[in-house]
């Protein structure tokens, strides 16, 4: 409990610093008490998911994950706010808010009608700032990708909610519960099981169905890119583990043997794409769908081990993703374009930017001792220990690509021999209010390396 005490009190001193910071700007001081509001609303919420253990009848549940989920929401929160520059408009700040809101509410609910609403309501706030909000023409067909991917990919699970209402499941420990059935209903709870993950594969996303993703991280402000790397994808893994731990299938299926395959295969894909690409939020976008699709892998395997690797995966990634859309949007806003050789050696010149540039790619492709290595490491044991040596290879070589795009993009940032910030905007990142912003980013970044703390606090 001393952990979660920590994090409370940790929250409301970043809250009073953030106030502090913001409420100088005339544009936003009538936000003063609304802020107060909001985080005084979203904090016990999260904290009233610790201890709070799942029954056949409750609409709430929580573990370890969940629990580590719900202070990742309540984290990026506070850097969507104290790093929103002072032209953001007030719909900006709602809609990250209701995005954190949906989130919290679907890591805390049990109950599979209020899972579903949460889950689908969490899109309509992202497509207002992917398509509202966003500054490129291009927004609008991000934003019909969005829809479309989302609302037929929800149908499916609508359709299986409506069919586990009818017989009587209403929670996940129910759905655990209904194991042990005859032959036919075990038929009909394989398909149920397919129905029901399609929609938390295509937020994940899983390969071949990840174009939405890419579009949605290029057109959305920087709100709109921490929001989706750090939550939304989090929120398709957490229900794939939801899932997977109600119907426990085999890894003998052939439908499981072929979607992990399909998972390391669109890892490695991914992985050349960032390695090929210029477009530093596209290389961005693209390594999240390479981490996701090697931890769906992993979690494919069904074993304990994989399940906490999967937990240290989104925790870590949550936090590296974030940093690098961060690091992307300075050099975007500097430079007026995302293109590599354009922004090469933009950070040449702050060694405090090289510095923490280093730190958060070396995060992305799991430096050891840190949370993504551990995570790693163990899909890789869990995936040697259940698939065949092909599938090994394949995943070995997906670390050694997303090391070498990793390296080389840090490269290109922080040591050619292109043009610096210019001196106007050296000023600008180098303020006081851009070193606390680094520090929120930095502080949990490092504290993924003392992995000890995190491992209990995850399990």
């Amino acid at each position: 409990m001393m952990m979660e005490v920590l994090w409370g009190v940790a929250s409301m001193s970043v809250l009073s610093l953030m106030v502090s910071v913001k409420v100088k700007s005339e544009e936003f001081s009538y936000l003063k008490g609304f802020l107060l509001s909001l985080w005084s609303s979203l904090l016990p919420l999260a904290l009233l998911s610790v201890g709070v253990e799942e029954s056949h009848w409750s609409v709430f549940s929580a573990d370890g994950i969940s629990t580590a989920m719900n202070f990742l929401c309540l984290w990026v929160w506070c850097l969507i706010v104290l790093g929103m520059p002072t032209y953001s408009s007030v719909e900006m700040l709602l809609c990250s808010y209701l995005v954190i809101l949906m989130s919290i509410l679907f890591f805390f609910f049990s109950n599979l009608i209020y899972m579903f609403v949460t889950f689908e309501f969490s899109v309509i706030p992202t497509l207002l700032i992917v398509m509202g909000l966003g500054n490129q023409p291009e927004r609008l067909k991000a934003g019909r990708f969005l829809i479309m991917y989302m609302i037929l990919s929800g149908l499916f699970l609508f359709l299986s909610v409506l069919y586990c209402k009818h017989s009587g499941i209403s929670t996940f420990t129910d759905l655990r519960m209904s194991a042990g059935l005859t032959s036919p209903a075990g038929q009909a709870r394989e398909i149920l099981f397919w129905m029901m993950i399609i929609t938390f594969l295509v937020k994940m996303p899983l390969f071949f169905f990840h174009s939405w993703l890419p579009k949605a991280h290029v057109e959305a402000p920087l709100e709109g890119s921490i929001l989706l790397a750090a939550i939304l994808l989090k929120l398709g893994s957490m229900g794939v583990i939801r899932l997977l731990y109600c119907f426990q299938p085999s890894s003998s299926n052939l439908m499981v043997q072929t979607l992990a395959t399909i998972g390391l295969w669109g890892g490695l894909i991914s992985s050349f794409l960032c390695l090929s690409s210029s477009d530093l939020k596209l290389c961005v976008a693209y390594a999240s769908v390479s981490h996701m699709n090697m931890s769906l892998s992993g979690l494919l395997t069904f074993k304990g081990l994989a399940l906490k690797g999967a937990g240290y995966l989104m925790l870590g990634h949550g936090m590296c993703a974030s940093a690098l859309f961060f690091m992307a949007t300075i050099l975007y806003k500097s430079f007026g374009s995302r293109n590599l050789l354009l922004s090469s050696g933009g950070f040449s010149a702050t060694p405090v930017m090289v510095m923490m540039n280093l730190c958060v790619w070396s995060l992305n492709f799991g430096c050891p001792p840190s949370l993504p290595f551990i995570s790693e490491v163990i899909s890789v044991i869990c995936i040697a220990s259940s698939f065949t040596w092909v599938m090994l290879i394949i995943c070995l070589l997906n670390i050694v690509i997303s090391s070498t795009y990793s390296m080389s993009v840090f490269g290109v940032q922080s040591h050619s021999k292109g043009s610096p910030l210019p001196k106007g905007q050296l000023q600008s990142i180098l303020s006081l209010k851009n070193f606390i912003l680094w520090g929120l980013w930095v502080t949990p970044l490092v504290w993924l390396f003392f992995d000890q703390v995190s491992i209990n606090y995850i399990q």
